[in-house]
């Protein structure tokens, strides 16, 4: 099969006219791609992430496309994991002991074909075409890990990163939830196109500009969603009010951060690692989409081959929403 390959951690990623079919496991089903979106996720496993593998890789967590045997369209839920366990049977799986990412722990879909297990398929939702059904996955799910059971329509949402695919996500699930969202973007240029995602409010400009106005505005936020880190942490502390939730879900703008313990205690603020969520979940905010409350953002489709352009796309943040991989 036709693959994009990554033959070492810090390697370039290639494309391999050959490179072997996957055998399907027990319980697995093979599914055609037609469409893989990327994330920032598989830039960190191309820069040679610790737990990516098996090498020769193939990166790509987003997959929509169709069953190989019977030709229904889906989409697939990227977490694996054994089903089995105390977590998983609490709807945890996604911090399962054997949880694994398509794309990272196990080949992905930069490629013709990927097998995943059955369970993991998804019906593609109606009217939705192939790169809008692999934009949705992991942004979404894990949006909805972060938000659900912590918004509600007396909650202010600030959303960092807004223009990404998680922050449109973000975005979209706070306002679904009730929310008043702030969203930010610290280009100008993108504060139309994020208006039609549907926030409340808009602020584009520096974290600490940013800061200032939702203080001025509002007097600061409940839950601050936040896929960036570093590099809007201080504006976070700024902002976020007593009893307030961090949803940290990224560290694209650094990984390490000052913490301010009397802060955190005696405002009884809280942090909370987000990191996808379960099938259960999945199922939920799907469930969501097909009532028309969600729809993912495509802002750039990019040919399998030209997958060194579309990373490029990602790292200098020029894209808006999803880019996404045609595949076939």
């Amino acid at each position: 099969m036709r693959a994009v390959v990554l033959d070492q951690p810090g390697a370039e990623l290639r494309v391999d006219p050959d490179f072997p079919d996957p055998v399907p496991a027990p319980g697995e089903v093979l599914v055609r791609v037609a469409a893989c979106a990327i994330n920032y996720l598989d830039v960190w496993v191309r820069k040679g992430l610790d737990r990516a593998g098996p090498f020769p890789h193939v990166c790509g967590s987003d997959v929509a496309g169709t069953v190989a045997d019977t030709g229904r369209r889906v989409l697939v839920h990227p977490g694996i994991s054994c089903g089995r366990c105390h977590r998983c049977r609490s709807g945890r799986d996604s911090i399962c002991p054997g949880h694994k990412v398509l794309g990272v722990e196990i080949q992905g879909g930069y490629a013709e074909l990927v097998a995943v297990p059955e369970g993991n398929l998804f019906d593609v939702p109606e009217g939705w075409s192939d790169e809008e059904a692999a934009a949705f996955p992991l942004t979404f799910v894990t949006a909805w890990h972060g938000l659900a059971g912590a918004v509600s329509p007396a909650t202010d949402v600030l959303v960092w990163g807004a223009t990404g695919g998680l922050g449109v996500a973000a975005v979209q699930v706070a306002r679904a939830l009730g929310a008043r969202v702030a969203a930010a973007t610290s280009d100008p240029a993108k504060a139309d196109r994020l208006e039609a995602v549907g926030p409340t409010d808009v602020y584009a400009g520096t974290p600490e500009e940013v800061a200032g106005r939702v203080l001025g505005d509002i007097g600061g936020v409940d839950v601050v969603v936040d896929p960036l880190g570093g590099g809007v942490w201080e504006a976070t502390r700024r902002v976020l009010r007593p009893g307030g939730l961090i949803a940290s879900a990224g560290d694209t703008a650094g990984s390490t951060v000052p913490l301010d313990l009397p802060w955190l205690f005696l405002g009884e603020r809280r942090i909370a690692g987000v990191y996808l969520g379960g099938v259960a979940e999945f199922h939920e905010v799907l469930g969501m989409a097909r009532r028309g409350l969600l729809r993912p953002v495509v802002g750039a489709v990019v040919p399998l081959e030209d997958v060194a352009r579309a990373h490029r796309m990602i790292e200098d943040r020029q894209h808006f929403g999803k880019v996404v991989l045609r595949v076939a």
